[in-house]
């Protein structure tokens, strides 16, 4: 049987993201994601709710995230989910879930020197090879 992960998101990156290299040189690039949802009450109200997602990216990608991705961007994310387990500083042990992704896609229209702007797709947020964990 076939089995498949993978996850899209689009949202705005929650802070800057932390950049760091692991033990053998490779670049790995930490953020969030702020997703948010409008739900209609049964009063007719509207209430948003926000989801949160943490990001992990690798190699090339970190690279391009950490010289684009500022607090407040809209991005796009694709990736796969991926959970881990660890022991807080209670001594229980928490699961956690982030997303690895293997693409990420700024959708921040930026001026250009020609007075135009820069959109979605432009080269700037060509994918970027998928790196292994």
């Amino acid at each position: 049987m076939a089995s498949f992960n993978k996850v899209i998101i689009v949202g705005n990156v929650g802070r800057d993201p932390e950049k760091r290299s692991t033990t053998s040189g490779k670049a790995v690039i930490n953020f969030s994601v702020a997703v948010n949802n409008n739900t209609k009450l049964p009063s007719g109200d509207w209430k948003e709710e926000t989801t949160w997602f943490r990001v992990v990216a690798f190699d090339k990608l970190a690279e391009r995230v950490a010289d684009r991705a500022k607090k407040g961007n809209s991005v796009l994310v694709e990736g796969r989910i991926q959970t881990s387990e660890y022991t807080n500083k209670e001594g229980a042990k928490v699961n956690s879930w982030e997303v690895i992704a293997s693409d990420v896609r700024f959708l921040d229209r930026k001026p250009r020197e020609d007075g135009g702007f820069v959109g979605a797709g432009d080269a700037s947020s060509a994918p970027a090879a998928s790196s292994a964990v």
